[in-house]
């Protein structure tokens, strides 16, 4: 019995050194990863962990100034103008800035102590060729200044305002700190949900054609009646509700914005179940090399300034013959009744 009791004190004995070994090696992952995460963020530029810890932005750039604030969860241009942004434009900049980590300080070494630059001419800090002011949530700012790329490596110089130190982070954070107005706009004049559209009609030249939303699906209304095919005029929607124009000309400094379009070469109108009527005008310009089109949105009373969009390729696909929107599937199906007659 002896023996017994001794064996399972010693197999007890054996399993709690096995767990405290278990146990040591996972708090010394634990610990390892916590000091690397911590190095990491003693590395970055920013201050701020987390795009969330952001309530507005300033960017101020060869691209102009611009001010995005984040009301009820919402990122928003609010300077020059006062727009929606662009899908997850904002966010991913945030990201990108956060995420800068030093390569290395730059500086003279005295005494075994590295001593920042005073000339910060040298490295295009003063004046900056861009500078961007974070504040956040708790009302802390920070105001990271954009220098000049390293000719060896093509690093950015960095410097943050309320620091001494001149930092080289990777090249690839020039862009995020130099994005301007059009980078976080929203891309369209207006928007809204293809399933709420209960008619559309469109008018090119002489040609008038309208289609309307049954219970049973789309069908043209005139200048004949049949049945229209549901994925093209959902395909029509959907290229219309999602078109990102190239170039605005409704900000302050914007170059001269092109003559209204008083004579369009497509007239689209779209009936909401709810909400005003949303009218596009289109006018193509195809002479020479570039194409594209100039387009301007009517909701309501409310007209737009014209815009740009690339290609006609929009434009084309909705001037001409009404009838390739038949559905030609419920076609062959009528043929196919009478040959069997």
């Amino acid at each position: 019995m002896n023996t017994v009791k001794r064996r399972i004190a010693s197999l007890m004995v054996w399993v709690f050194l096995a767990l405290g070994a278990v146990y040591g090696v996972l708090w010394q992952k634990d610990t390892s990863e916590q000091e690397r995460e911590e190095a990491k963020r003693e590395k970055r530029i920013s201050g701020f962990r987390v795009p969330d810890e952001v309530v507005r932005v300033v960017a101020d750039n060869a691209k102009g100034r611009v001010e995005l604030a984040r009301e009820d969860g919402t990122w928003k241009v609010v300077a020059p103008i006062q727009r929606g942004t662009d899908d997850n434009a904002v966010p991913s900049m945030l990201y990108s800035v956060l995420g800068l980590e030093r390569i290395r300080e730059v500086g003279e070494k005295r005494d075994g102590k590295l001593s920042p630059p005073t000339n910060l001419a040298l490295f295009e800090l003063d004046p900056p060729t861009a500078k961007m002011t974070l504040t956040g949530q708790d009302g802390r700012e920070e105001t990271i200044l954009v220098g000049k790329r390293n000719s060896f490596d093509g690093a950015l110089y960095l410097k943050r305002v309320d620091e001494p130190g001149v930092y080289l982070v990777d090249g690839k954070g020039e862009y995020p700190l130099n994005q301007g107005l059009y980078d976080y706009r929203i891309k369209s004049l207006t928007s809204f949900e293809p399933a709420t559209i209960q008619s559309l009609s469109v008018k090119s030249g002489a040609t008038l054609w309208r289609i309307e939303r049954t219970e049973t699906g789309f069908r043209m209304a005139e200048p004949v009646e049949f049945r229209a095919s549901g994925e093209l005029i959902e395909g029509v929607l959907r290229d219309l509700s999602s078109m990102r124009l190239a170039e605005f000309y409704d900000y302050p400094g914007a170059p001269n914005a092109p003559e209204p379009v008083t004579k369009p070469d497509l007239e689209v109108k779209l009936l909401q179940a709810k909400g005003e009527p949303i009218v596009y005008r289109f006018r193509v310009h195809a002479d020479g090399y570039e194409k594209f089109t100039i387009v301007e949105v009517l909701v309501g009373g409310t007209q737009s300034k014209p815009a740009k969009l690339s290609g006609v390729d929009l434009v084309g696909g909705l001037q001409g013959s009404p009838a390739r929107f038949r559905d030609m599937e419920v076609l062959a199906f009528d043929r196919e009744k009478v040959e069997g007659m």
